[in-house]
């Protein structure tokens, strides 16, 4: 999985740079980039592919997002970018549900740039946020055919007791540790101690 996770390290990096330049020169750009990615909080979760594989494919829906709000293009290239877009977010869910998150935000902001584009013309205003979800939905349907809702709606909530993040907020255990960590497995293995403990013969 090596070459994949420095495959995502310089993908994101490049939209990193991307995303500096809709604001700064390309020396604060390059030298804000640099900090980010060598930053101990992307070094530590880089290792993670589960969790960092979201990363490339959010943050360039947020570069194209943010290129076609600061630049003015027209409708046909509007849509165009909408249609990849789509199909990125799509592509996304396959790596992490929580691109369906990105969905909505990304229809709403087509559908502000599409209005500001064509004026009064309501039917011209939704197509590229038609165009985004209709491409969103085709890519990302097997995945969302597969998903199981809200499963276990309460696993995150027993990671956040854990000694990490309690730590996090400042709030030390005093007489008994809740959870030694917050990965998934910690988790997973709490649920089924209980399970043991309690289950009825």
């Amino acid at each position: 999985l090596e070459p994949l996770l420095v495959l995502m390290l310089a993908w994101t990096a490049l939209v990193l740079y991307g995303l500096m330049r809709l604001g700064m020169n390309r020396v604060l750009s390059l030298a804000c980039t640099v900090l980010i990615i060598l930053s101990p909080a992307m070094l530590s979760i880089v290792i993670d592919l589960r969790d960092f594989s979201k990363a490339p494919f959010l943050l360039t829906l947020l570069l194209g997002l943010g290129w076609l709000t600061k630049h003015r293009f027209p409708l046909r290239r509007i849509c165009i970018t909408a249609l990849l877009l789509g199909i990125l977010t799509g592509i996304a869910m396959g790596f992490r549900q929580d691109a369906l998150i990105f969905s909505l935000f990304s229809f709403t902001a087509l559908l502000t740039i599409g209005y500001r584009t064509s004026g009064r013309k309501i039917s011209a205003a939704a197509l590229p946020a038609a165009l985004y979800l209709l491409c969103f939905l085709v890519t990302a349907w097997p995945m969302l055919l597969r998903m199981e809702a809200a499963a276990a709606p309460d696993h995150h909530i027993i990671q956040g007791f854990s000694e990490k993040h309690h730590a996090s907020l400042g709030v030390y255990s005093t007489t008994y540790k809740p959870l030694l960590a917050g990965s998934d497995e910690y988790a997973f293995a709490a649920y089924a101690d209980y399970a043991q403990r309690v289950a009825t013969p």
